[in-house]
This record gives C-alpha cells, sequence and structure tokens, in this order.
C-alpha cells in the first residue's frame, strides 16, 4: 500500500570553518536528514527563495519565488539535545558534564584522546561547537556524550537547554555551500527541504514564531561567520598608580590547528584589534567609546600576549572614570571578513 513521503529537516548552521579550504570564503554549512528515524531517506531537494521580508512589527512577510537549488543525498548524523549541559572552560577537557542527546538518524561512537585531538567527533550543539570522546549508548537512538571539548573554533561556551540541535560534523551529509562574495552583505534567504517523491508546493518553508504568535517562513541572513576572524581570548587587565589601564590579550586564528594545541597561529589578516571600554554592561552600544589598538607588527610578549594602555586621560574622554569598574570588549579585525563576535570581560582594579 503506497504511503505519504516522510518529513525530512534541515540545519542552516552560519558558524565557524570547520576545514581550511573554507577559512576565507563567506559561506554556511547544510545538514538534513528526516524528522521519523525508522522512514526510508531516498534523498531530498533544497529550494531555497530570497527572502524580502520586512520584519517591522515582526508582521509583514514577501518572499521570492522558491527555486530548486541543491540535491541532499546523505542523511547528516543529528538530532537534539535532551538534557542540560552546564556552562565550562575552553582548551580543557571537561569529565565531569555529559550531555544526553537523541538522533533522529546515525549512531555515535566513542573514539580515543588521539582521535579526538585531531577534530574527531566534533559536533554543533546550539551555537557552540563541541567534541566528546566518550559515547554510551542507552537505546532508542539515545546516547550520554562525555568527556567533553567546549567553545572549539572560537564559538561561545554557553549552557544548553534540552531541546537544541545537535549536528555531527565529520557526518556523511554535512556540506559547505558558498553564501556571498568578500566584502559585501550576507543575503537574506527562506529555505525549505523536499524529500524524494514529494512537490515542492506540499511542503512549507522552515518557520519560526515572532512575537504575538505569527507564524511566519523564517528568514536566514547567512552572515559568512566561517570567514569573520575568531574572537581574542585571555583577556586580562592592570592599572597602575595613575589609574592607566593597560589591557593583555592574545589572539587566536581560524586556520586548523590540532585540538589541544598549545600554540597560537596568527593570520595576516587580523591586523588590529578594536576594544570598547564601558562602565555599564547591560547597555553598551555597538562600536561606540572605541578604542583601537596599533597595527600588530610588535613583538608578543614571551607568553603570546598583545598589550595596549588606555590612559586615565582616554579613559575621561570616552566618559570612564579613571579607577572606577569597568567593562573591555575586544575585537579583531579582519580585512577579509569584519569584525569577530565579540568577548566581553569586566575588570575591577
Amino acid at each position: 500500500m503506497p504511503t505519504d513521503p516522510p518529513e525530512a529537516q534541515l540545519e542552516i548552521i552560519d558558524l565557524a570553518p570547520l576545514k581550511e579550504e573554507h577559512i576565507n570564503t563567506p559561506g554556511a554549512y547544510l545538514a538534513g536528514c528526516l524528522v521519523d528515524p525508522e522512514a526510508g531517506w531516498n534523498g531530498a531537494k533544497i529550494w531555497r527563495a530570497t527572502d524580502h521580508t520586512s520584519l517591522a512589527g515582526g508582521v509583514a512577510f514577501t518572499s521570492g519565488t522558491f527555486t530548486a537549488w541543491k540535491d541532499l543525498i546523505f542523511e547528516t548524523t543529528s538530532g537534539a539535545s535532551a538534557t542540560v549541559l552546564a556552562d565550562g572552560n575552553i582548551h580543557t577537557l571537561d569529565r565531569k558534564n555529559t550531555v544526553t542527546v537523541d538522533l533522529n538518524h546515525g549512531s555515535l561512537a566513542s573514539i580515543t584522546k588521539d582521535e579526538l585531538n585531531e577534530r574527531g567527533n566534533q559536533a554543533v550543539l546550539g551555537d557552540e561547537i563541541i567534541a566528546f570522546q566518550t559515547v554510551e549508548s542507552l537505546g532508542n537512538n539515545s546516547y550520554t556524550l562525555s568527556n567533553l571539548l567546549r567553545g572549539l573554533r572560537g564559538t561561545k561556551v554557553t549552557g544548553h537547554v534540552a531541546g537544541e540541535r545537535f549536528v555531527l560534523t565529520n557526518s556523511l551529509g554535512f556540506s559547505f555551500f558558498e553564501t556571498h562574495s568578500v566584502g559585501s552583505a550576507g543575503p537574506y534567504w527562506n529555505f525549505k527541504v523536499v524529500p524524494l517523491g514529494q512537490a515542492a508546493a506540499e511542503v512549507s518553508a522552515i518557520e519560526t514564531v515572532f512575537s504575538g504568535g505569527a507564524v511566519v517562513p523564517q528568514s536566514f541572513q547567512l552572515t559568512g561567520q566561517n570567514s569573520r576572524p575568531a574572537p581574542v581570548c585571555n583577556v586580562t587587565a592592570t592599572r597602575d598608580a595613575s589609574n592607566n589601564l593597560t589591557i593583555y590579550w592574545q589572539r587566536t586564528t581560524r586556520s586548523l590547528v590540532t585540538v589541544m594545541a598549545s600554540t597560537r597561529l596568527l593570520l595576516d589578516s587580523f591586523a588590529q584589534c578594536m576594544f570598547n571600554v564601558y562602565t555599564d554592561a547591560t547597555s553598551i552600544p555597538v562600536q561606540a567609546n572605541s578604542i583601537y589598538s596599533p597595527i600588530q607588527i610588535l613583538p608578543m610578549a614571551p607568553q603570546g600576549f598583545y598589550s595596549m594602555v588606555v590612559t586615565a586621560a582616554q579613559q575621561t574622554a570616552i566618559g570612564v572614570t579613571p579607577g572606577d569598574p569597568v567593562y573591555v570588549e575586544g575585537l579583531q579585525l579582519s580585512s577579509v571578513g569584519g569584525p569577530a563576535g565579540r568577548i566581553r570581560e569586566r575588570f575591577t582594579l
């Protein structure tokens, strides 16, 4: 007896680069699978439309015509978190916390520490890239992951709740596509994934819910995060007797070194770092009160740190009272992909 085509789902992942060849090409990653893990996969086609959405009030919506765009030949090992995962630290193996995931497709297995160091078992959880060494199968496509690495590829370490997306990036079917040219703004698109044997007109676009409950096709602006510099890290500061503030930081690279490498490579495109200095972390305006570090051609400190001085006079000029607690927000700048995601630290000195 004929059955209806199965329902498929699609993840659009606009994050840090996962392969060396993706570093300087603005793009995003695709991952798709069937919603029902018991259904048979025969392939799917992704359709997309240029989105002309006006989000004023979260109501107006217009879209271009959907056209067939890309074949989805293989399913990706993916699903969602079934438990919470607490905040964690980067560059250390987390032996305390675990997270359980339920898969719609695929399976997971433990690997060695050497394989973990060579980017094995790397996955997207929400918007954080993690890796895991140890897997315990719970049955019914459910797995508990432990011995975790957090915040890989410069992604932000956050706590996670149940229901966040989980995608194994070394899985068959995980693919990259170019979104726009270097230096231009990312486009807005709507997507739908149509399983083989189903008419595109019968499939709804990926949807989202705006405030007020309106359900409309979700607009994806793909900004090419893979081509943007990684955030600065290990930001610290000291203050001298005259209340001059010295900020120290380390720069990171998008280049794919081994996960636990002790060295940090530098890329020539990272010419400057920009620091915003504030007194209030709850109302930080974008690109205001900015102080740029010099072009970074000076030797680093022995520990690999760069530094810059924000004098008491400079602090006064941007509205900061010298000696008061401050928030410092650091960004690496790039001639390729614009500013990086921000890292924010508060210093009470």
